[in-house]
């Protein structure tokens, strides 16, 4: 007997979600005759029967569940193609599309010179398009990774055909610059603008750019930050650095930095990701090399009463001395959490190793009388040795003539040295995330020290994919249940 398993980065995904068809059994062949290397590239170990050596086929093919339980097919492996260092389905960003009501038909291409996704949509709503574009592009990025929001979304009355009734793809119209959602038109208003705005078309390759566009919004990625960076400092002669760069996501935002008499910024650790009104606020600390733009995706899917601060690593700047383990980082931040708020409770949510700072943290907060009633861990380990043990073969970053990855390279370097094994010290209460890459049941890990029971979420997303969409917008909602319950219980 056959069987059929979709998977995704070698795990299993849940009805809805697109993973490539899988095929194994008794009734599996062995390989291809005579082609050794096609053998090994498409009959691949099984993850799940590790011990007997079950071979899986890989089909080619982009399928997911529906609730009927069978397989739709999406598209084929073929189509996929490399954007900024991703691998992309065409056919999965268009299934996405096809899934709003309003929406007939759909196709992405990629734009002729390779930089851009392009959305060509037929739509119900072409009438309003500017409404259409922004609905559009909403709808995609609540279910798909930023980089594969295509960032030109063109309407049309209907998509070209062939006589053989099959797309007509030589017959789509060019992309222009008003296909690309933006925020409405605000030109340069000072000489600075006006420099920044040159750089950011020769960056992205656009004509007309508005002072209030989100770089990222409108095609910018991790590489060409680092590219504009490199530019601004050049062009203005000043040391700006990385973490100043990170929220001044406009070029308006921009220029306040570039305009400060004092010139670069004061490293500041904490960093606002989102207002709220007078809920408990949010202090989110990241993992390993991490940064706090890592949680922006995840403070916009978390209840909008509840303000979130997230803390950037000590030495990023490349000036200040990196944190040599967990409770020193803790100690640090504490500080500076207490500085900022000097009364009433806060919450505390660590990722990765992260987890074991934001627990120490809630410790010395609360040896100090200041109430912590919760602490979320998000796939963070409870007890670990020296953390260059753990990452086995994944990449370290390699020594860096550029200033602009120092920091980065010494913060990394320092935390893989850090271990972290905590004295039997229970906590209010504790919450975990847990993502299909542990090796072990994180609630196991925590409830030592815990007061309350452990409650555990479970994404379907690896470690590093769980704060990417569709599981970003899992989690918030479910960290928003945790938080109206906890303020349920207090009241």
């Amino acid at each position: 007997m056959l069987k059929l398993v979709p998977l995704k980065y070698k795990q299993l995904v849940p009805q809805g979600t697109v993973g490539e068809l899988y095929i194994g059994g008794a009734g599996l062949a062995r390989g291809y005759l005579g082609n050794s290397s096609l053998t090994a590239e498409k009959f691949v170990d099984s993850p799940f029967e590790l011990e007997t050596s079950e071979k899986l086929y890989r089909s080619g093919d982009f399928v997911r569940w529906q609730s009927d339980g069978n397989l739709e097919f999406i598209g084929r492996i073929d189509h996929q193609i490399k954007i900024r260092g991703h691998r992309v389905e065409l056919r999965e960003i268009e299934s996405v599309l096809l899934q709003r009501e309003e929406v007939r038909a759909a196709t992405v291409q990629l734009k002729e010179d390779g930089s851009q996704l392009v959305a060509y949509v037929d739509s119900v709503n072409i009438q309003d398009q500017s409404a259409e574009i922004e609905a559009c592009r909403s709808y995609l990025a609540a279910k798909l990774p930023s980089y594969m929001v295509p960032a030109y979304i063109v309407l049309l009355d209907k998509l070209p055909m062939t006589n053989n009734g099959k797309l007509d793809v030589s017959n789509l119209p060019e992309v222009h610059d008003e296909n690309m959602q933006r925020s409405d038109y605000v030109a340069p208003r000072n000489a600075i603008e006006e420099k920044l705005c040159v750089i950011w078309q020769e960056l992205l390759g656009i004509d007309k750019i508005s002072v209030t566009d989100n770089f990222f919004l409108i095609g910018g990625h991790s590489l060409l930050a680092m590219q504009l960076l490199a530019r601004i400092r050049s062009e203005f002669d000043l040391e700006v650095e990385l973490f100043e760069l990170i929220p001044a996501e406009t070029i308006a935002k921009q220029c306040q930095i570039l305009s400060t008499d004092s010139g670069a910024l004061d490293f500041d650790c904490l960093q606002q990701l989102k207002e709220g009104s007078d809920e408990v606020p949010i202090y989110m600390v990241p993992g390993l090399g991490g940064q706090s733009h890592i949680f922006f995706e995840l403070s916009k899917n978390i209840s909008s009463e509840h303000p979130v601060y997230a803390f950037n690593p000590v030495g990023l700047d490349g000036k200040t001395q990196p944190h040599t383990s967990a409770e020193e980082a803790a100690s640090y931040f504490v500080e500076r959490l207490i500085t900022h708020q000097t009364n009433g409770p806060c919450i505390l949510l660590g990722y990765s190793l992260g987890a074991s700072v934001a627990f120490e943290m809630a410790k010395i907060l609360e040896s100090k009388n200041k109430d912590v009633p919760l602490l979320i861990v998000l796939d963070g380990q409870a007890r670990y040795e020296k953390v260059v043990t753990m990452l086995k073969d994944k990449m370290l970053p390699q020594p860096h003539s550029d200033t602009l990855m120092q920091g980065f390279e010494r913060v990394f370097n320092a935390q893989t040295q850090w271990n972290y094994s905590p004295e039997e010290k229970t906590i209010n209460k504790i919450v975990v995330v847990q993502s299909q890459d542990a090796q072990a049941s994180l609630s196991k890990q925590w409830q030592a020290f815990s007061e309350c029971p452990v409650e555990t979420f479970m994404v379907s997303g690896g470690h590093e994919s769980i704060l990417l969409a569709p599981e970003v917008s899992k989690i918030g909602e479910t960290i928003s249940d945790w938080l109206c319950m906890e303020k349920v219980e207090s009241e």
